[in-house]
């Protein structure tokens, strides 16, 4: 809530005619920025964390190796291709 309060702060001062262009770049260039990354809350974030370190450790045991391996992420695979 507080980042879209500051994003609205922000992109006002865009059009604000007292603001220096100095500021008025920074800004841009945050924006910018930010159209690279995802938000994602706290708790979000742990859970893929966790969600990963399971998948490494599945990986590291050999679960790669498995002979329905492949088929079970024929899921994965084909999202991957839409992308």
């Amino acid at each position: 809530m507080n980042n879209l309060k500051i994003n609205q702060w922000l992109s006002a001062a865009l059009d604000d005619p007292n603001a220096c262009q100095e500021f008025k770049d920074d800004i841009t260039n945050w924006f910018d920025l930010l159209n690279n990354y995802e938000l994602v809350s706290k708790d979000r974030y742990y859970k893929m964390k966790k969600e990963l370190f399971k998948l490494e450790c599945l990986e590291a045991g050999g679960v790669d190796n498995w002979e329905w391996y492949s088929e079970a992420l024929e899921p994965y695979w084909d999202e991957e291709d839409e992308d």
